[in-house]
């Protein structure tokens, strides 16, 4: 009889340990070190340690593929450090999002697509920004920390409300005037905020290259 309440305990606490799970998704690049689960209240909660992998066309995680309209918010916890390419493409619902210092790549497309996700922080851990990864967000100023040694193409395209890209000073790679972002030397314009009010601008002789899509 004890041994019979020891498993129904066991049996009620499993239950309640997955209760609200809506779907978990190993995703770690060494399989099962990162897990995603999605909870019925629409929040996507990364937990584990080291690399995410990296997500294909065809290939998405199920959270994107199946459930992208539910995911409210999204929190990635201490451990992990990259985020897969199209790890969260299309979560169009989504309006938080978590990401903690230790990350050091934002994968490509990451958050393409992520239509409500009005502010975004990137801790000071990030050195790499790959291409689209934040292409048609909502977010209205973003700030590109010091650490920051790449942001790959068309990484801030169709942000409707972006006015400001904002670079911290002591960054060696990247800079901004006045919310407009170039490199260092200032002989590329990268990127012109969609959103920015000014009627003019004035580029610096310096330039020599306005990349595509700027």
């Amino acid at each position: 009889m004890k041994k019979f309440f020891t498993l129904f305990a066991a049996a009620l606490m499993s239950v309640g340990m997955f209760a609200g799970t809506v779907v978990s998704v190993d995703c770690g690049k060494n399989g099962n070190n990162l897990v995603g689960v999605l909870d019925t209240e629409g929040v996507l909660t990364i937990t584990g340690s080291g690399e995410m992998k990296d997500f294909t066309y065809g290939n998405y995680p199920a959270w994107v593929s199946v459930y992208a309209a539910s995911v409210k918010s999204i929190v990635i916890n201490d451990g992990a450090t990259s985020i897969g390419n199209n790890a969260f493409r299309g979560c169009e619902n989504v309006t938080s999002v978590t990401i903690p210092n230790g990350i050091t790549r934002i994968g490509e497309s990451a958050f393409y697509g992520c239509s409500s996700l009005t502010s975004i922080t990137i801790p000071g851990s990030v050195t790499e920004i790959k291409d689209y990864a934040f292409r048609l967000c909502a977010f209205t100023s973003v700030a590109i920390p010091k650490n920051v040694e790449s942001i790959g193409v068309q990484v801030f395209v169709g942000c409707p409300d972006l006015t400001a890209i904002e670079v911290d000073a002591g960054n060696p790679n990247y800079c901004d005037i006045n919310g407009v972002l170039y490199n260092k030397n200032k002989t590329k314009l990268i990127h012109y905020p969609q959103a920015k009010s000014a009627t003019s601008c004035t580029i610096p002789g310096s330039v020599t290259e306005i990349i595509n899509f700027a």
